[in-house]
């Protein structure tokens, strides 16, 4: 499992990169993608990734750092699946409408920083 970590490392540096400097461009995409598909049946995808994030959480030096990455992108899953229709799509309407091109910005940078952390640190 530790290739699911350097695969998970580099697409996590590549939509950080993109997400900074592609900010409008990249949100619209995204936005125009996600509106024509409703967004539960996609939450499936965080809940397979959540699950392999912990099962390969003991391929990394650090252990801890990616079971935390893996429950928390399994509670995405769960949310997205499980969760409210009018709350999801509340979130989704301000994080594409509402939300700030600084803040779309930071979380691309925290993803590269994330990224090339795992990316050090795959055992």
């Amino acid at each position: 499992m530790g290739w699911f970590l350097y695969v998970v490392s580099i697409v996590f540096v590549v939509i950080g990169a993109v997400l900074i400097l592609y900010t409008d461009s990249f949100r619209t995409w995204l936005g125009s993608v996600l509106d024509k598909r409703s967004i539960r049946p996609l939450g499936v995808i965080p809940l397979i990734f959540g699950i392999l994030m912990i099962i390969s959480a003991a391929w990394s030096e650090v252990f801890w750092l990616i079971l935390i990455l893996g429950v928390l992108i399994l509670a995405k899953g769960i949310y997205l699946v499980f969760g409210s229709r009018e709350h999801i799509d509340r979130a989704t309407a301000w994080w594409f409408g509402n939300a700030s091109d600084r803040l779309h910005r930071f979380c691309g940078l925290i993803l590269v920083i994330l990224g090339a952390t795992i990316l050090s640190w795959v055992g």
